[in-house]
């Protein structure tokens, strides 16, 4: 079943999450920036199957890539840049 829904969210993705051509004054622009593809839907659905609508089974190797790609010791995900700030102040008083 599980297979059935990431097929089935696959061929969602691509009728639907199709590059359409921007036409100035008659095309919607976005506020979020968002960019959608079918590889990044299909992640999000296996995880929802999961159970899972926050940190899941993708986090850790998330968070190694990243600490990897910028060079970091290590990363931790977090929701909001206002949790991000929270984690910063406590590791700096911890490394005191």
């Amino acid at each position: 079943m599980r297979q059935t829904a990431l097929d089935a969210t696959l061929a969602f993705t691509e009728k639907y999450l199709q590059s359409r051509e921007f036409i100035p004054g008659e095309s919607v622009v976005p506020v979020s920036g968002k960019v959608l593809n079918s590889n990044g839907l299909c992640a999000l659905v296996d995880s929802i199957l999961d159970g899972w609508s926050t940190a899941g089974q993708f986090t850790a190797e998330f968070e190694r890539n990243l600490a990897k790609y910028v060079g970091a010791r290590s990363a931790l995900f977090v929701n909001s840049g206002s949790s991000a700030n929270l984690v910063d102040t406590k590791h700096q008083r911890n490394s005191r």
